[in-house]
């Protein structure tokens, strides 16, 4: 289960993570959404590391390959390239430091108000919302 915020970030005072949705993911996709920037330069370093040679070559190239699963899972869920995939990790990153910045949130949990939750977690189970991006 991933939590779908709108950010109100103030200069001064509470910033405020509105609770929009929740969204079922898998445990892969679930890391992609917190992680994907991890996963792109975890993929970077490692071919870097492969290149340069390393008495680790075999246990790099079993790392890149599960990252490169990861990597195609999101593109084959998504429907994208794999330069979609590292698109979107670096919009994640530039998004996070943004929100990193901020010191103080408040969590407002009045916005996520569904009426019919049967309804709502048959609706998020069979696809669920894509994001500003189209990803799911």
């Amino acid at each position: 289960m991933h939590e779908l915020f709108d950010y109100k970030i103030k200069r001064r005072g509470k910033s405020v993570a509105y609770l929009r949705d929740l969204q079922f993911l898998c445990n892969r996709c679930h890391g992609i959404v917190h992680n994907g920037h991890v996963t792109a330069e975890l993929i970077q370093d490692t071919e870097q590391l492969l290149l340069r040679g390393s008495r680790f070559k075999a246990e790099l190239a079993a790392a890149l390959v599960s990252f490169e699963e990861t990597v195609t899972h999101f593109c084959k869920i998504n429907r994208c390239r794999r330069d979609d995939f590292f698109r979107r990790a670096e919009q994640a990153v530039a998004k996070k430091r943004r929100r990193d910045s901020v010191r103080v949130w408040r969590i407002d949990w009045t916005v996520f108000d569904p009426k019919n939750v049967e309804e709502f977690v048959t609706k998020h189970a069979r696809g669920g919302e894509r994001d500003a991006y189209g990803f799911h």
